[in-house]
């Protein structure tokens, strides 16, 4: 196996990718962006996309979650199976485009694909679904310069390679704008194939050849047919830019390029585009060591470790077959070469890498955008057309570097070695941001199998990473099975991002509405939920009566925002339990925070029987609760049901686990004490209680 591995460096390619990107993907999930389109998908179908993609300035992307949510649904593992694949095969084709056009840099073209597949600077493959667009646009691109080249080395199928290569081209630029920049290379790839063939038939004149109209002799002729041959791209290219441009930009839609033609901007884009190119080439590659990642105090860092260490030796011993560079299969001095052709040195590489790695950036300074400027890792998306150019640059780099065939087999394994690491420790960090979404989620539906439409869910800050406000309030209205887009049922906020407004102005009733793209949310700040959700401090999720504003240990924008948690918003409708969210989260209902919110939703409705059962069935699981305010339905429950002894040893168990619980447990026995049945065993527990709690 590890014999034919080294003979096929498309197995190479594949196998690298999956070590990279395909070993955590069972426990990955929906993130951020990816929520967008979950949401409208699932609420809305075909429409529900169009109309969102079209807000965000490219409708024509619909065609591809038209056709593939009824194939893959809504669940994370086939979306990001797919974007992995579709990752693969864009740096395949791209492998195959670079050998094509440079037969004579056999190794420099593997380099520069694994540099490609492998580069540090996106790590957002993790977001599958948000990037299925850009990783089907991008393999598009290449696939349309392959069909092009096809078409000149053979002229006798010229006409449908160019009508392939043509629909391709139109189906790349009408789904993601990225790669735009990247079309304005075809002139250049167009004039070295013309010059591939002809030095070809040079370097062989004995030989017989199949005619050829294309191959040009003198400047003249051949800017004539390199025209020639790019005229219908070019055609499809103007009315790409025409449709974005002035049709879509009368839409007042988002990001339109002619926004960015002053020359303010152009300054500005000067200005800045040596700190990107710095930071896309040199400075992205720090983050291939990082020292948390050597303490040896988690078991992810093993992991990632073992994996680090497996990778650079797989790749040591593959890179015996990493040949030499062949310039015998081409004569490449110049003295061999017609005059036109004599470009064609080891320079054109160079050239050639510079030239995509611009215009692979050129997309985003039309949309005026700073790479370095913009907050990461979210910058790493502008940079992703750029990344073959990158690539090619670093395998040149590469090869001047290393000349030793010793040390070049090292420095391979060990930048291998570490890119594959590394991006295993990204998809760590992606991993643990799903596995607080799900107990969200889980625990929210748990906890509010319904909830009533207009209601907004307030926290201090922000909660989930790799989220934000928005993408956290979709996915909210995704759980839910929400249908509506305007209204939207549910909204998130933070007090600290996008509330608008202070704790003492929602205790005084006040409208919160948020909008963004498709969906509208209208409400008002006493139909919220304020919740607190910490499972990193070994806590579930908790969503805040009015009297828990006694407690202490919360923050205080969120003591004050609790006096309008309307809990009443919350029913107990079992036939209408959210369904989809099954599909997307894999719930488990075996853990203490199951117990705790069947049982606080049970004390909602004054069921005490079974708050007590929920109690007793997590002790026979072996679950109990991580912080002490978990014990206060149970506490209530017990004493509701007269079983004072249970409800006193609770509260000691309450007060001993965690800080700071006199300050609301006090007022939780102030509360029985007036409500529970008049008795001397409820007297004595009161009394009881008061004294172990210190009350005044």
């Amino acid at each position: 196996m590890l014999k034919k591995i080294e003979e096929q460096p498309i197995i190479a390619i594949i196998v690298a990718g999956i070590l990279a990107f395909g070993l955590l993907i069972p426990t990955l999930g929906h993130y951020q962006d990816d929520w967008h389109f979950i949401h409208y998908g699932s609420a809305a179908g075909a429409r529900g996309m169009l109309e969102f993609l079209t807000m965000d300035g490219r409708p024509t992307a619909f065609w591809v979650y038209a056709t593939l949510y009824p194939l893959l649904g809504f669940s994370p593992l086939p979306w990001h199976a797919l974007s992995l694949t579709l990752r693969l095969a864009t740096v395949l084709l791209a492998f195959s485009t670079l050998t094509t056009l440079f037969p004579n840099r056999t190794r420099t073209n593997l380099l520069a694909s694994f540099f490609f597949l492998l580069y540090p600077f996106f790590t957002l493959q993790p977001q599958a679904v948000v990037y299925t667009e850009h990783w089907i646009a991008f393999a598009l691109f290449f696939a349309s310069v392959l069909l092009m080249l096809r078409a000149i080395q053979n002229p006798k199928r010229w006409f449908v390679y160019t009508a392939l290569a043509i629909l391709v081209e139109t189906l790349h630029l009408f789904t993601v704008e990225y790669f735009v920049g990247l079309e304005l290379l075809r002139p250049f790839v167009i004039w070295m194939m013309l010059t591939m063939e002809t030095v070809r038939q040079s370097a062989n004149p004995l030989q017989p050849q199949a005619h050829n109209p294309y191959l040009h002799s003198g400047y003249a002729q051949a800017i004539k047919r390199v025209v020639q041959l790019w005229l219908p791209y070019l055609l499809i290219l103007l009315l790409f830019l025409y449709w974005r441009t002035a049709f879509l930009g009368s839409l007042d839609l988002r990001n339109n390029p002619t926004d960015s033609l002053s020359l303010q901007t152009i300054l500005t884009t000067l200005q800045h585009l040596g700190a990107d190119v710095a930071l896309v080439l040199v400075s992205s590659w720090f983050k291939l060591i990082d020292p948390a990642a050597l303490e040896l105090t988690r078991a992810r860092n093993f992991v990632v470790l073992a994996i680090t260490f497996i990778s650079g030796i797989a790749a040591y011993y593959y890179s015996r077959s990493l040949a030499d560079d062949n310039p015998s299969q081409l004569p490449l001095t110049n003295h061999q070469l017609p005059r036109e052709t004599q470009f064609l040195t080891p320079n054109s590489y160079l050239l050639s890498g510079i030239l995509a790695l611009l215009l692979g950036l050129a997309p985003a300074y039309a949309a005026n955008f700073i790479i370095h400027l913009k907050l990461e890792p979210w910058n790493g998306r502008f940079a992703l057309a750029a990344l073959p150019g990158a690539g090619m640059l670093l395998a040149l780099a590469f090869d001047s570097l290393f000349t030793s065939e010793k040390t070049r087999r090292v420095m391979f394994a060990i930048l291998i070695g570490l890119l594959i690491g590394y991006h295993n420790r990204n998809a760590f960090d992606f991993k643990t941001s799903w596995e607080k979404q799900v107990k969200l989620y889980e625990q929210l539906t748990w906890r509010a199998p319904f909830i009533e439409p207009g209601t907004a869910i307030i926290t201090d800050q922000e909660i989930l990473s790799y989220m934000g406000d928005y993408p956290t309030s979709f996915a909210l209205n995704t759980i839910y099975d929400t249908k509506s887009l305007r209204p939207s049922p549910y909204w998130f906020f933070a007090m600290s991002e996008n509330l608008g407004t202070d704790a003492d102005s929602l205790v005084e009733g006040v409208e919160l509405t948020a909008k963004k793209y498709a969906s509208t949310f209208v409400g008002n700040s006493r139909d919220s939920l304020i919740i607190v959700f910490e499972p990193e401090k070994n806590q579930c999720l908790w969503i805040l009566r009015p009297e828990d504003a006694a407690y202490r240990g919360l923050p205080e924008p969120i003591k004050q925002a609790a006096q309008v948690s309307n809990l009443s918003r919350i029913q107990d409708k079992h036939e209408t339990y959210p369904t989809l969210y099954r599909a997307i989260v894999p719930e488990n209902p075996a853990s203490w925070c199951f117990h705790y919110q069947r049982a606080d939703l049970a004390r909602q409705v004054g069921d005490w029987e079974q708050v007590a059962f929920f109690w007793e069935l997590a002790e026979r699981g072996g679950y109990a609760p991580g912080h002490g305010f978990e014990y206060i339905p149970f506490i209530q429950g017990y004493a509701h049901q007269e079983n004072w002894k249970q409800a006193l040893a609770l509260t000691k168990q309450s007060n001993r686990v965690s800080a700071n619980m006199k300050t609301i447990l006090c007022p939780v026995w102030e509360e029985l004490a007036a409500s529970a049945p008049e008795s001397a065993e409820r007297d004595s527990a009161v009394n009881d209680a008061m004294e172990v709690l210190g009350c005044e």
